[in-house]
């Protein structure tokens, strides 16, 4: 088992753009064991919450609220992203 903590770049790219950079992400996302346990750290979700309450893109911040509410609330296997886009 191994324990990973997503720092507030990550979660970023997580809702960004799809790019190569993101593409690596995803993978090792979609990539974890079970028994892997994935964290966010409460700093992290209060940036983002910041960063994009106060972007002017108001699209791209309901993206990162809804990616932030995935990793927060659900399995990751089931964390819902665009992976058709990298095929």
């Amino acid at each position: 088992m191994k324990k990973y903590i997503l720092d507030t770049n990550i979660v970023s790219l997580l809702g960004s753009e799809e790019n190569n950079e993101n593409r690596l992400i995803f993978d090792k996302f979609y990539n974890l064991e079970d028994d892997d346990i994935v964290m966010v750290s409460i700093i992290t979700l209060y940036e983002a919450n910041y960063g994009f309450k106060n972007s002017e893109d108001k699209e791209q911040q309901e993206e990162i609220r809804k990616n932030i509410k995935f990793i927060l609330l659900h399995d990751r296997k089931s964390f819902v992203l665009k992976k058709s886009t990298f095929e």
